[in-house]
């Protein structure tokens, strides 16, 4: 699994355990993750400190309620350090994000002059939606080709939207989902691509690569003090 991957990895560049929790559709649920961590600390099995970062790329409900909320209604016990999400230091994604995307779209064949869609999950939260201008916007001032953005829920244009509009102009289009690893949100991205006639990178993790730029991203955010 890529995440299992990257936080394998993760931990062999910091030094620290590293684990994974979800806030839904895969185990161990957050919830439960931090219960049993909070009945470990109780016993003295282990270390009553955790530092957590969410795994997101923007600052949608998951960012702003869900993981807050979780990690605040924990015991005092278990200290717990929110240190944010992977986009929450900068506007949109961060400017990490850009040479993974690049990588992206030459991995299909693309080039700087390939006009792409950057894809999200897609979010009614307007801070998440910004965000995902953002870092279009981010990406578009280093390169030759278009910069449009697209998701797969929510109210923003839908991929096949924007590729038809970018097929107007050229045949060259390029959908790169802007999600973190594989899954049904980026499954249903690539078959709008492919629907449209147009060529689908892969998400930015893979069972097979993890960008050591988003590893960098993470061990300097464990080691680092939480944004005041």
């Amino acid at each position: 699994m890529a995440l299992r991957r990257l936080a394998d990895t993760v931990a062999a560049e910091s030094a620290m355990p590293t684990e994974l929790a979800f806030l839904e559709h895969d185990e161990p649920l957050l919830a439960n993750w931090l219960h049993m961590h909070v009945a470990r600390a109780s016993g003295g099995e282990t270390g009553a400190e955790v530092r957590a970062v969410g795994l997101l790329l923007a600052s949608g409900y998951h960012a702003q309620a869900d993981i807050p909320q979780a990690l605040d209604a924990v015991s005092p016990e278990l200290s717990v350090t929110n240190l944010g999400t992977l986009g929450s230091r900068d506007e949109g994604a961060g400017r990490w994000v850009l040479p993974v995307l690049e990588r992206a779209v030459a991995g299909v064949g693309g080039s700087d002059a390939s006009p792409v869609v950057l894809v999200a999950a897609g979010s009614s939260q307007d801070q998440a939606r910004a965000d995902l201008r953002a870092t279009c916007a981010m990406w578009q001032d280093t390169r030759k080709g278009s910069v449009l953005a697209a998701a797969v829920t929510g109210p923003d244009p839908r991929p096949d939207t924007v590729i038809a509009a970018l097929k107007a102009h050229s045949s060259d289009v390029i959908l790169v989902p802007l999600m973190l690893a594989p899954g049904a949100l980026a499954d249903r991205a690539a078959a709008a691509a492919e629907i449209a006639g147009a060529r689908c990178a892969g998400t930015l993790i893979s069972v097979d690569h993890t960008p050591p730029e988003l590893v960098a991203l993470i061990v300097d955010r464990l080691h680092s003090p939480p944004s005041v």
